[in-house]
């Protein structure tokens, strides 16, 4: 789900994930492997259900982790059990082990147990991102479990009634976002095929339906709120970063702005749509390289 091709083709995969063609084989690596992890902590302090107002998650919203149970076939199904949110004041990087062992024992499950990792991938927080998949990766390293990389955008929509094309902000900085647009169809991306021309070479081809939502999703990139504006959306997903000129784009398209709405379950419910990816490539989706970085090469010495 990196930088993508031009056109709409086959979308190009991020270094360590399989492209996306829709329901994945789910079939476990040995037959005792029939459970599913999720983590979500990528983004802990854009969940809160007060201020959620357009969010109708039937399962609890906030970092943690869920397990389900991997359904036999291809229709990308796994049946959520139970989740564990991590401790409310705790450290998510302090509290994620915790919480996996905490769930896990709950239901007399293993690491043995596990046939696929989840994890919400980025654009999000640093620390929680690399934590999160660092874990992952790990589980995944240790038991042979399949590892899957959910993008956090549509892990911040899954909670959501679909409701026509959705603009998903996340990493705002400044006057700008990481954007990916949900529900899109084939109408739609001609239709607002000269508001996407400028962004030709960062836009990702449109990925395959992904449920919950009809239509398809697409990964835009970095835009400001004039691009926001042009493109034809009904409902615009943003934290309490969201800059104020998305929220008056969006007043001025009729268009609603909701909060996040982050889950564990919500990762675990998309996980089965994406391929499997190496646990020793895998990285997390940054939208912007690092602001030190980016000074060290200001300054010459990158």
């Amino acid at each position: 789900m990196g930088q993508g091709e031009e056109g709409r083709g086959k979308a190009t995969p991020r270094r360590g994930q399989e492209e996306t063609q829709g329901p994945r084989a789910l079939s476990p690596t040995h037959p005792n492997q029939r459970f599913a992890l999720a983590i979500e902590t990528s983004n802990p302090s854009a969940t809160n259900p007060v201020e959620s107002p357009g969010s109708t998650s039937p399962w609890p919203l906030g970092p943690g982790v869920a397990l389900g149970e991997i359904l036999p076939g291809e229709a990308g199904e796994i049946r959520p059990i139970r989740s564990e949110l991590l401790k409310a004041g705790a450290r998510h990087d302090d509290d994620l082990m915790p919480a996996i062992d905490r769930l896990c024992g709950a239901e007399g499950v293993s690491p043995r147990d596990l046939g696929m990792i989840g994890v919400s991938a980025g654009p999000g927080g640093y620390t929680g991102l690399r934590v999160a998949l660092t874990v992952a990766k790990c589980i995944a390293e240790a038991t042979g479990a399949k590892l899957r990389l959910v993008p956090s955008a549509l892990s911040a929509a899954a909670g959501l009634e679909p409701a026509g094309p959705t603009l998903v902000c996340l990493a705002s900085k400044r006057e700008t976002v990481h954007a990916t647009m949900v529900g899109v169809t084939d109408e739609w991306l001609a239709d607002h095929a000269a508001a996407l021309a400028p962004l030709v070479g960062k836009a990702r081809p449109a990925g395959d339906p992904v449920r919950p939502w009809p239509g398809r999703w697409l990964e835009i990139g970095l835009i400001g709120a004039d691009v926001a504006a042009a493109l034809g959306v009904t409902k615009i997903v943003g934290d309490q970063h969201l800059p104020v000129s998305f929220r008056e784009a969006a007043a001025g398209v009729g268009a609603e702005v909701v909060f996040p709405s982050f889950g564990p379950e919500g990762v675990l419910r998309l996980m089965g749509w994406f391929g499997d990816a190496d646990p020793a490539a895998a990285a997390p989706i940054y939208p912007r390289e690092p602001e030190a970085v980016t000074r060290w090469r200001e300054l010459g010495r990158g």
